[in-house]
């Protein structure tokens, strides 16, 4: 909610109230799995957050790099940045439309 909602939505559906002032829609994160045969591509999910993985909008002035972002911030309390991203990646494969649902 805190990184994410503000494009993608509450409920990840790239529906955000931000949207209108992007070039782009963001993707409806939801849908990983369904463009992957119904399997969640966790890895590369966490490669698209961390921003290992260039993906167009990602570390431009539209999309920040999560894990650029998560390293500046981190302040030696509570989860690192790898553990914040993971749990990103954790909720994002909860949040997936299978297909045929």
């Amino acid at each position: 909610m805190t990184h994410c909602a503000v494009c993608h939505g509450a409920a990840g559906h790239g529906d955000g109230p931000f949207t209108v002032r992007l070039k782009e829609p963001p993707p409806d994160l939801t849908l990983f799995a369904a463009h992957n045969g119904d399997v969640f591509p966790s890895a590369m999910v966490r490669m698209i957050i961390d921003g290992k993985q260039k993906m167009p909008g990602h570390g431009g002035p539209d999309m920040p790099i999560w894990g650029d972002a998560f390293r500046r911030t981190a302040t030696g309390r509570g989860d690192s940045p790898s553990e914040r991203i993971d749990a990103l990646v954790r909720y994002l494969e909860t949040i997936q439309q299978r297909v045929g649902n």
